[in-house]
């Protein structure tokens, strides 16, 4: 992602984990969990 983005790997990484802390998720499936609990995405878009 961070190659397609064209910033640094811990780029990425550090807003992974200010996501997960502000959705007060365990890992990244738990963030996933709550975008598809607020509908912010549907499986489909899975």
């Amino acid at each position: 992602m961070a190659d397609e983005l064209n910033i640094a790997h811990r780029t990425v990484e550090a807003h992974r984990r200010h996501i997960i802390e502000k959705t007060n998720s365990k890992n990244i499936i738990g963030v996933v969990v709550y975008a598809l609990k607020c509908k912010l995405i549907t499986l489909n878009d899975i």
